[in-house]
């Protein structure tokens, strides 16, 4: 499994962060799309995707949440972690 398509499945904060453990023991999932989950991020569920995208053992290149409820601190914390990787190729926060 390269890719996880999970857009517009109405997540919220505790579903997005259901696949944390299968991106922590994958070593070949390059792509993750929660698009579209009514997701703020707020608190716990930021600090697992950013911890996700901090590991070097990880192989996650993009991961896409547009169309979710970021403020700007979630926003700010996502970018940080994913410009401390250079291997992180896309990270869209678009709308």
């Amino acid at each position: 499994l390269q890719h996880l398509e999970l857009a517009g499945a109405e997540l919220a904060d505790a579903g997005v962060t259901m696949p944390v453990p299968l991106l922590e023991s994958s070593k070949s999932l390059r792509a993750l799309n929660l698009r579209i989950n009514s997701a703020t991020l707020v608190g716990l569920p930021l600090l697992r995707l950013v911890g996700v995208i901090e590991s070097p053992n990880r192989p996650l290149r993009a991961l896409a949440l547009a169309g979710n409820n970021l403020d700007s601190v979630a926003t700010m914390q996502l970018l940080t972690a994913v410009a401390s990787d250079p291997r992180f190729a896309r990270l869209d926060l678009d709308g």
